[in-house]
């Protein structure tokens, strides 16, 4: 995860100044991807840029579910 965090801008966010498909894609990989998900968000713990990368992520789309307009679906 450090040579991951090391990818990462200074303000955070994997490219540029605002979230991105990036930041989703690094965030279900860090989130997701890893039989382990205790290890590896452990592995996060020590790696500030990446943790709040992932949390931006989960900021954003809980904001983006609790104002999304009513579908059908």
């Amino acid at each position: 995860m450090t040579k991951l965090e090391k990818c990462l801008s200074g303000n955070g966010y994997a490219i540029g100044s605002s979230l991105s498909l990036a930041d989703v894609t690094i965030y279900s990989f860090v989130c997701d991807y890893f039989d382990d998900k205790e290890g590896a968000l452990k592995s996060v713990a020590s790696c500030p840029k990446l943790r709040n990368s992932c949390e931006m992520v989960k900021a954003a789309a809980a904001n983006w579910l609790s104002t999304r307009p009513e579908t059908k679906f």
